[in-house]
């Protein structure tokens, strides 16, 4: 049986991003997708039978935006270093835009949540491996300082998306969020506090600029 509309799926999914970098991917229903997108609740089982298979869209679609950007600006032609700037600037892109559902999902994940931990890994692991070969061919290249590449995405992935997360998670508390650690969380997570954080470590990483 073919698709009765051929961006009706679309249109569900464009509803989900929504929601949930509003309230985070458990905490909105099927019905409110439904009426943000203005398709009928048996299109949406038409579609995604399942809840758990449009979490999982709704996740590889935020993804592909990030994903997008990265292939974009990663060029075999282009030194590690500057490719893997260029990977942690989409990752500062992606985690500003997703923080208040990044927060969640940190948070479904440290609570055992399976069904959140199994898509995150599944969907979310892209963006490391282009990391991992960037260090490869630097570390071929004899420009890695850390004894491993392993070593040193330890010390890459964390520095731009968990500021956001703190802030996001932040901005959900509101008014129980301490004012005054709120301003510092604001200055830490700015764009510029971040990416300088960024390019200290990858300087600890692979050195003076090659």
């Amino acid at each position: 049986m073919g698709r009765v509309s051929s961006n009706t799926d679309e249109k569900l999914i464009r509803a989900g991003v929504y929601l949930a970098r509003q309230k985070g991917l458990r905490n909105f229903t099927v019905r409110e997708v439904c009426s943000r997108s203005k398709v009928n609740l048996g299109m949406f089982h038409y579609y995604f039978k399942t809840r758990e298979t449009f979490d999982a869209a709704v996740l590889k679609s935020l993804y592909a935006e990030m994903m997008s950007a990265i292939n974009v600006e990663v060029l075999p032609s282009h030194a590690p270093r500057q490719n893997i700037e260029a990977v942690l600037g989409a990752v500062y892109a992606f985690a500003g835009k997703n923080r208040r559902l990044i927060s969640m999902l940190i948070g479904d994940s440290f609570s055992a949540d399976r069904q959140i931990v199994n898509l995150v890994a599944q969907l979310f692991s892209q963006h490391v491996s282009v990391l991992i070969n960037e260090l490869k061919r630097a570390q071929q290249l004899g420009q890695l300082r850390t004894q491993s590449v392993r070593d040193a995405l330890l010390l890459l992935l964390p520095q731009v998306p968990l500021s956001q997360a703190v802030l996001g998670l932040a901005e959900r508390m509101g008014k129980s969020f301490p004012p005054a650690l709120y301003r510092q969380v604001v200055e830490v997570a700015s764009p510029q506090d971040t990416l300088r954080r960024a390019r200290f470590m990858l300087q600890a990483v692979l050195g003076d600029n090659q």
